[in-house]
């Protein structure tokens, strides 16, 4: 790879133009971001990740990359948590 190759791509990934693009807000409501609405870059090893939080029924989400995001559930009593993880752009909507 010549220098020219290898800076260009080295430009791409620091400014973005090959990292995964991912939703951020830090609570949505009814498909509707309500705080702080904004996009992410993945470092490697992270993903888009949706987290929704249940008291019998839905309360609201956040939108996040994540580290080493793994999908997960919790649950104690009437209350869970979903971890949903995702790869591709923009994958984790409100």
């Amino acid at each position: 790879m010549d220098s020219y190759t290898r800076l260009t791509r080295e430009w791409k990934i620091n400014y973005g133009l090959e990292r995964l693009i991912c939703n951020v807000c830090k609570k949505s409501q009814d498909s509707k971001c309500t705080k702080l609405q904004r996009r992410c870059f993945a470092e490697p090893g992270e993903s888009c990740a949706t987290i929704s939080y249940f008291v019998g029924k839905h309360v609201f989400s956040k939108q996040e990359c994540l580290p080493q995001c793994k999908e997960t559930q919790y649950h104690r009593g009437d209350k869970s948590i979903y971890v949903m993880c995702c790869e591709k752009n923009l994958c984790n909507s409100f």
